[in-house]
């Protein structure tokens, strides 16, 4: 996903009308998490990943359930969110 040009996002606003929107310039970071090895109990088909993203001025940015939808599409398989935590947030004064 990070080689990626675009990564569109289709929705609705709030009247109902269709509309889209690029998210790939919000996505600065993906990988999988130092954690991500199965423990224990756990199930061996789950992965950890660490996100890093911008958030616009309107406060928008990348959403969990928007980058399970594009790494579904990726891998051609269903994939199902949980345990989601934010373990920091990090924020940076922007330059104009």
């Amino acid at each position: 996903m990070m080689a990626a040009e675009s990564l569109i996002w289709e929705d609705t606003d709030k009247k109902g009308r269709p509309r889209q929107r690029d998210c790939r310039p919000a996505l600065l970071g993906l990988a999988l998490a130092a954690s991500a090895t199965p423990t224990d109990g756990a199930d061996h088909r789950a992965i950890a990943l660490e996100l890093e993203a911008a958030i616009d001025p309107s406060g928008r940015s990348v959403r969990p359930e928007q980058l399970q939808h594009w790494l579904a599409q990726t891998l051609g398989v269903a994939l199902e969110l949980g345990r989601l935590q934010r373990q920091a947030l990090v924020l940076k004064p922007v330059l104009t």
